[in-house]
């Protein structure tokens, strides 16, 4: 039986269990990326890779890989940081990369890409955005990063216009312990524990209420870190707050 949704929309039920993603915790998070990868599924015509009649094997790339295998990579990916997540990019582009040994001439040299799930499994490029869950003009951008600076960071539009003001605090062994302190005094406090564990964690899930977000954590870090420090005292930002 389908159910409603909160934008109005009927979404099917999905069993975890028949999708073989039981080792998944059953929230709106893992249900809406499902849905999201199950109507992707069933639009074969996104797949554009050659095949012909001859072919004996007609599935798509996305079907030859699997459903279950799809939303595994598409959820770790997910959980990457900006940064993390376009190093990892990068570093398959170098694999991904067709040599030309023709062309002697770097500056004129034309960059093509096999794109691939693994190295049995090849991928058309519609499906490889889809399951970084990137769009075309950032593996673009990415690319062209990658033939002119190689494996640094990319520097983004709003950090090169940082202000001086907003310096970042020196992160060192003494801060990045007292923060984890805090989280886990924070957690120990409000947590309620999930029975369902992530197939590749070893520990149980770990919620707060769903009152409680990144800003309203950090805002009582601040507020802890002001009654053992001055309050002209330079604290870390918000978002190293949330890498770390």
């Amino acid at each position: 039986m389908p159910q409603q949704s909160t934008d109005n929309t009927l979404k099917p039920v999905y069993n975890l269990v028949e999708l073989e993603l039981d080792n998944y915790e059953e929230n709106k998070l893992v249900l809406d990326i499902i849905h999201d990868l199950n109507t992707f599924f069933q639009n074969s015509s996104i797949c554009t890779c050659r095949r012909t009649p001859k072919q004996k094997d007609l599935r798509t790339c996305f079907e030859k890989v699997g459903f279950k295998c799809f939303f595994k990579r598409h959820f770790e990916l997910k959980a990457l940081e900006e940064q993390e997540l376009e190093l990892f990019i990068k570093l398959q582009l170098m694999s991904f990369e067709l040599t030309d040994e023709k062309s002697d001439n770097k500056t004129l040299k034309k960059h093509t890409y096999k794109y691939n799930y693994n190295s049995s499994l090849p991928l058309c490029k519609p499906v490889y955005l889809k399951l970084c869950r990137i769009n075309e003009y950032l593996l673009s951008t990415l690319q062209n990063h990658l033939q002119s600076n190689e494996l640094t960071e990319r520097v983004h539009r709003n950090t090169r216009h940082a202000s001086k003001m907003e310096s970042r605090v020196f992160l060192d062994f003494n801060i990045t312990f007292a923060i984890k302190q805090f989280l886990v005094q924070y957690g120990a406090i409000h947590e309620f524990l999930s029975s369902l564990r992530h197939q590749d964690d070893s520990g149980i899930f770990i919620y707060l209420p769903t009152g409680q977000t990144y800003v309203s954590v950090y805002n009582e870090y601040k507020k802890s870190f002001y009654l053992t420090h001055d309050q002209s005292e330079k604290i870390i930002s918000y978002f190293t707050f949330r890498r770390l």
